[in-house]
């Protein structure tokens, strides 16, 4: 049956399915339709590794100050190659990254204050401003949405 399919499919866990949703609402038109090769061809070598790590370890990662340093090269010159690359600075796509995490795990309905913690923000008050920052309304909104009843079609 069609369940089995989809279990048994190479298909994305939701997961993954969310990071890359959220990457390619992330970079819109920059990369839309574009593969990693295409993206990062020209890019500085640096660039493509920052992301690589970002991606694995945004949870635990401060700022630009620390991945320039983890890759060997100058702060300075790592922000503009990412940012010539990708479209934003470093910091903003490592932002951009926890944001869409504390999405979904809002969606798997954790709570807010785990969530902050897990996804690397200093507090639950650090990540609400950045979360309403980036959707326009507060986790709380979104977590408390997703909790509501929804009237049945069927109910009679």
């Amino acid at each position: 049956n069609a369940t089995e399919a989809l279990i048994n499919s190479n298909a994305p866990s939701l997961s993954e399915q969310s990071i890359c949703d959220a990457l390619n609402n992330l970079f819109g038109q920059h990369v839309k339709g574009m593969s990693r090769l295409k993206i990062f061809g020209q890019a500085h070598p640096s660039v493509y590794r920052a992301f690589e790590e970002m991606l694995e370890h945004f949870d635990s990662m401060k700022g630009s100050s620390e991945l320039s340093e983890k890759l060997g090269v100058s702060r300075y010159h790592f922000i503009r190659v990412f940012q010539k690359a990708l479209g934003m600075p470093p910091s903003t796509f490592l932002r951009q990254l926890k944001v869409a995490k504390a999405w979904e795990l809002i969606f798997r309905g954790d709570t807010l204050v785990n969530i902050a913690m897990d996804v690397g923000f200093f507090d639950q008050a650090h990540m609400t401003r950045e979360f309403k920052n980036v959707y326009g309304f507060p986790p709380g909104i979104f977590s408390r949405n997703l909790r509501m009843p929804r009237p049945s079609v069927f109910a009679q």
